[in-house]
């Protein structure tokens, strides 16, 4: 899966996101665990005034779109 943002992209690492839990994807460097993955992108990728984010399965398909 894939959450793409303003023309940029972070792919989600193989891991398996338990039934009713969270995840929380963070920018900078870190270490991934099963509710905190990192997105090591060089450039700050989230806004304070609000961002769209879809996220798409592996072949390109909307799965939900959240707007904050």
């Amino acid at each position: 899966m894939a959450i793409e943002r303003g023309g940029q992209k972070f792919v989600f690492p193989e891991f398996v996101l338990e039934k009713n839990s969270e995840v929380l994807i963070e920018t900078g460097e870190g270490v991934d665990t099963k509710n905190k993955l990192f997105w090591e992108d060089g450039e700050n990728v989230w806004t304070k005034t609000g961002d769209t984010l879809f996220l798409r399965d592996d072949e390109g398909k909307l799965v939900l779109w959240k707007r904050y």
